[in-house]
């Protein structure tokens, strides 16, 4: 299904990082290396190297520690946010929790929400959006909220900063994936037969890819999220950054600037390295593992180009893929705005995802 929405105004709320400002960066330069190779469509054989790597990727949460747990009420339902923290590589990552006050184990599906991340500004807490997200069904899931290498990760009354080298759309999910094994292990309510994903930018690409590598996620919702880096955006974007344009409003491009861009424009890392770097990193090209999706995205968002999701759009419905597995809503109207509170998208969000979970999972 399409949607088309017309917006008038845009509601505030989960907005998705500053917009609109390039930071210089002192070494710009032409590329030194051939931009057609880099952006060319991936091979079959470039896509089964990624897929080999994914299946050969084991990030076992270790050491998993209960830092806080603090009651909530919101709406009526009572609940706790648990923060765990948890060790992979021998970095300490640390995730939120959100847990309704329900009685049988096993009883409640997972939904695991990957924030924005605008680069630089930490993980934002379930706590401090919680109003928004219990809009997607107060009591009905377990939210779960990991957080993003490198940057801050706050409670109302503690900051703690999650550990490792950033890497965004591709160490974030595994973060992800791990925190949904702690859960399934410290959460007795927690159903592993319903599973959903929901992502906003940065995390809606991210969710995408969550989706893409793990099976037991039977739904994902995504918002504006980049799908493509081998595409005409990214290669936009990758041409602006080496030539001292990174754009700000791309939340990720100034780790991936670090560990892709510069290096192959240096010479450190080989065009066919920095390819499987992208490719790692693009759900488009992965699509026939997708569950049902639900996609949400701006005609005229000025940040991440609604093509994005198009794209998406047209690769499931071309193989055969209809309403019933996948959804896309498209909003007029929304100008210079990026961010998730486009009008009636948590309304469009919620019934999909309650639909998509409402069956019991399977019996162990």
């Amino acid at each position: 299904m399409v949607q088309r929405v017309c917006l008038g105004l845009l509601l505030v709320g989960l907005a998705v990082g500053s917009l609109g400002c390039d930071t210089e960066d002192p070494v710009g330069s032409q590329p030194s290396f051939d931009v057609d190779a880099l952006f060319a469509a991936p091979t079959d054989a470039e896509r089964a190297a990624v897929e080999a790597e994914w299946a050969a990727r084991t990030s076992i949460p270790e050491e998993i520690r209960l830092e806080q747990s603090t009651p909530l009420n919101v709406r009526g339902q009572a609940g706790t946010v648990h923060i765990y923290s948890f060790l992979i590589d021998s970095s300490r990552r640390y995730g939120a929790v959100l847990v309704p006050n329900v009685a049988e184990p096993g009883s409640t599906p997972v939904l695991l929400l990957a924030p924005p991340g605008a680069e630089g500004s930490g993980s934002p807490l379930l706590l401090d959006a919680v109003g928004s997200y219990l809009e997607l069904g107060a009591g009905a899931f377990i939210f779960v909220m990991p957080s993003f290498r490198g940057e801050p990760f706050r409670s109302t009354t503690q900051s703690w900063v999650t550990e490792g080298p950033p890497s965004p759309w591709d160490g974030d999910v595994d973060d992800a994936l791990a925190l949904l094994d702690l859960v399934f292990e410290e959460v007795p309510a927690a159903d592993p037969g319903r599973v959903a994903a929901l992502g906003i930018g940065r995390g809606g690409t991210s969710v995408l890819m969550m989706a893409i590598r793990d099976s037991r996620i039977d739904a994902v919702v995504s918002f504006f999220g980049t799908t493509d880096f081998l595409g005409p955006f990214m290669r936009g974007v990758t041409i602006d950054a080496l030539g001292g344009r990174i754009a700000g409003g791309v939340p990720g491009v100034f780790a991936l600037y670090d560990l892709v861009y510069e290096p192959v424009q240096a010479g450190s890392m080989t065009v066919a390295e920095a390819r499987h770097e992208l490719l790692l990193r693009s759900p488009l090209h992965f699509v026939e593992r997708l569950p049902r999706v639900q996609l949400h995205h701006g005609i005229e968002d000025p940040v991440t180009p609604v093509a994005e999701s198009e794209a998406v759009l047209d690769a499931l419905q071309s193989l055969g893929r209809g309403p019933e597995e996948v959804e896309a809503h498209f909003y007029e109207g929304v100008g210079a705005q990026h961010t998730a509170e486009l009008l009636g998208a948590f309304a469009e969000a919620r019934e999909f995802l309650l639909d998509a979970t409402s069956a019991p999972g399977p019996e162990e």
